[in-house]
């Protein structure tokens, strides 16, 4: 994965899930390309990671930290 800086945000994680170039240059977007098209080990490593990543975001993951925090918050507010 190839993040633009005003995309990546803090889902890509630079050189570990995939490759936020340091601008939006298009230079930069071309050499972050140019590297995994020359790199097949680093697209499957990056890939793997991503993947991992993912599912972080899980709809069930995510119910599951909302409701530990809500659960909490109301024991704070007790």
């Amino acid at each position: 994965c190839i993040a633009p800086v005003s995309a990546g945000g803090d889902d890509v994680l630079n050189e570990h899930t995939g490759l936020v170039p340091r601008s939006n240059e298009s230079a930069e977007l071309f050499q972050a390309m140019a590297e995994l098209y020359g790199d097949p080990d680093a697209r499957a490593r990056l890939g793997r990671a991503a993947r991992e990543r993912a599912k972080e975001f899980a709809v069930e993951r995510v119910v599951d930290k909302l409701a530990a925090l809500y659960s909490r918050l109301d024991a704070r507010a007790r």
